[in-house]
């Protein structure tokens, strides 16, 4: 009888793996000789280790217990299996099946673990353990749930629902938003972008749209040009159900609109033929909610204004052009010229009160102002690229969205002191050839970015945690400062970098402390200074472009970087292809 139970044993061990299985006697019967081969009644508990389960999106694991009760009186052989089902939909295995016999009255328990890949989806899962005749004779079953978290990037890719690429987003709450193409497309979500739905723009030719603006759940307008017909502006009074044209005065191609209310708006653009021989810059006004347009600003000299922004019915800015910003503090009656201190192409202007705003272009070039524009300061992007776009919810923070041509990878930046420290955001996208086009934000944690995947496929990225990273793997406390009494810095990373690298770095403590980060040559030598100043208390990460101090490109090769947070030091070598 004995040596029955062991030999029964040693097959349960090797049908689950050779895991540390137990088998428990409820009496002392003898295994029938004959097993059942018919349906029997088999119980089946599947139990997780430390729920709730919660995996990074790089994946991981889990453990749990399985059980398998045969409260037949005779013995049964049977399978034992795991399916996971997806977030989506469908489903995929998990271990098994495993052949199992077991004596009448006993139960077999088995401690196993499972891998989740980081390819596979976000969302909540169904991790589901049967026992029966495999894979169709289900005679008993358990499941628990357990949940992929999002990218740790905290940006994602949503599905455009659309087929060409997108020029503009404006979004009034956290699940209600709109874009456009440059093809006659508006779409439109009411689930914060999962589903995105085409909208009719009853137009019978073609447009190219530029730029997108809600002032509420159904008050919107879209603004761009017709091939060969002259500019365009659309105007939606039920949340886009329908759109009707509004008749600007002239026919000028836009290229930005903003409005403050549902009566007071604003649209930039201009003209400029294909030799760019020819070219102007107008703003055109109305405060009749588009019934009627007349212009304000004619420039003769430079490219289209690209982008308008209001912070009330009088104050305004508008750029374009080669370094051209232009400001009102009379509702548009009154332009006058500022200087931005930069002599590059400037693409967008944000503001968050009559005094405070940014301005981007090309270059990685950021302006400030706290004085309503009458003097700009330039602040340091850490890259050189062209950047499109800029956004910002409050004096403290902000984003900023391009693109690095000279890698062809997208860019956003983010600052939550006003812009004194920009920092690069991952954008989870990889290498692709991506272009930032406009950034879109409702509070400081839900934005969306609409852009481009070259040359014209649709890219609609979203954030809900403010495009934020999590520092995991710093003292083994992931996206957590309680308790730490030293700094953290993690290995610069990707390395061997193309496009750029980060340094994460966490800053311990109630108080603000100094911080360096130098990137050196093999020989020691000083090549770019990334930071130099004060970083509050938290988790901060510093890019490097693979650009020297003066701006040029760096040769491939090995460098090394070093990091001091306040007496503390760390440094580490980076590998940089070409």
């Amino acid at each position: 009888m004995r040596k029955e139970k062991e030999a029964i044993m040693v097959r349960a061990m090797q049908a689950f793996g050779c895991a540390a299985l137990i088998l428990l006697a409820a009496g002392a019967r003898a295994p029938a000789q004959s097993p059942a081969t018919t349906r029997a009644e088999i119980g089946i508990t599947l139990t997780p280790y430390n729920p709730p389960i919660l995996l990074p999106d790089e994946g991981g694991n889990f453990g749990y217990a399985v059980a398998v009760d045969n409260e037949e009186p005779t013995a049964q052989i049977l399978d034992v299996w795991t399916v996971i089902t997806l977030p989506g939909g469908g489903e995929e295995p998990g271990y098994g099946p495993a052949h199992l016999e077991l004596p009448d009255g006993w139960s077999a328990q088995d401690d196993r673990s499972q891998a989740i890949s980081g390819g596979m989806p976000e969302g909540i899962y169904t991790y589901t353990a049967y026992a029966g005749v495999h894979p169709d004779q289900i005679w008993a079953s358990d499941s628990f749930e357990f949940e992929k978290l999002p990218g740790t990037a905290g940006w994602y890719a949503q599905s455009a629902g659309t087929e060409l690429d997108l020029t503009g987003v404006s979004f009034v709450d956290t699940q209600r938003g709109w874009a456009v193409s440059s093809y006659r497309e508006i779409i439109h979500t009411e689930d914060g972008g999962d589903i995105w739905v085409p909208q009719d723009d009853g137009q019978y030719y073609p447009h190219e749209y530029r730029d997108v603006h809600f002032v509420g759940a159904q008050t919107g307008w879209v603004v761009g040009h017709g091939w060969s017909l002259g500019g365009t502006i659309l105007n939606t009074t039920d949340g886009g159900v329908t759109w009707i044209e509004q008749e600007p005065d002239g026919e000028d191609e836009f290229y930005g609109v903003f409005f403050v209310d549902d009566q007071h708006g604003w649209a930039v653009g201009g003209f400029r033929d294909l030799f760019g021989s020819s070219h102007h810059q107008i703003i055109e006004h109305t405060s009749n909610g588009g019934q009627t347009w007349n212009h304000q600003y004619y420039n003769p000299y430079d490219r289209p204004l690209e982008r308008v922004h209001f912070v009330d019915v009088e104050h305004g800015w508008a750029v374009g052009g080669s370094d051209v910003l232009v400001a009102t503090a009379d509702g548009g009656d009154t332009w006058l010229p500022q200087d931005p201190a930069s002599s590059s192409s400037l693409h967008d202007v944000c503001f968050v009160d009559a005094q405070t705003g940014w301005c981007v272009g090309d270059n990685g070039t950021i302006r400030h102002t706290a004085d309503g524009g009458e003097t700009w300061t330039a602040q340091t992007a850490g890259t050189s690229a062209e950047l499109r776009t800029v956004f910002f919810v409050d004096d403290q923070t902000g984003w900023i969205g391009g693109v690095d041509f000279g890698d062809y990878v997208p860019v956003i930046l983010h600052t939550e002191d006003g812009g004194l420290l920009w920092e690069v955001q991952e954008t989870g996208t990889g290498d692709e050839q991506i272009v930032i086009a406009d950034l879109c934000f409702v509070d400081a944690n839900h934005g969306w970015a609409a852009g481009a995947l070259w040359p014209d496929l649709p890219v609609m990225l979203h954030t809900e945690n403010g495009g934020e990273g999590l520092l995991s793997g710093i003292d083994g406390a992931p996206g957590g400062m309680e308790g730490w009494t030293t700094p953290r810095v993690l290995p610069a990373a990707p390395n061997p970098m193309r496009a750029r690298a980060q340094i994460r770095f966490a800053v311990p403590g109630k108080a603000s402390q100094p911080v360096r980060i130098t990137v050196f040559d093999l020989e020691g030598r000083p090549i770019r200074s990334l930071w130099d100043g004060s970083r509050k208390p938290g988790e901060h990460i510093v890019p490097w472009d693979g650009r020297t101090g003066d701006g040029s490109r760096a040769a491939s090769g090995v460098y090394l970087y070093g990091v001091r947070i306040g007496d503390f030091t760390s440094s580490g070598k980076l590998t940089l292809l070409r």
